[in-house]
């Protein structure tokens, strides 16, 4: 039997997450959607977290508006034109 350790590469100081607004007030969130949620007309509409999400960021940290876009499943990658970096 072999035994095989995990080649582990830890990020660097320079791998960090993008920077972080000071506030969300005016901005419009997108919501990237993987699973969505079938209504009984057939239908796909936004998952049911996304959709309680939207009011209490409009509440809490006075968004201006939401985008939606459902991906075709969950392991696709983002769309070129949906994604920003």
């Amino acid at each position: 039997m072999k035994i095989a350790i995990p080649n582990t590469a830890f990020q660097g100081p320079g791998n960090r997450l993008a920077t972080r607004p000071a506030s969300l007030v005016g901005v419009t969130v997108g919501f990237l959607d993987g699973w969505g949620f079938r209504e009984a007309d057939g239908t796909i509409s936004m998952y049911p977290l996304m959709r309680e999400l939207r009011p209490l960021l409009a509440e809490r940290a006075g968004i201006a508006d939401t985008v939606w876009h459902k991906k075709k499943n969950v392991a696709q990658r983002a769309p070129r034109p949906s994604s920003r970096s």
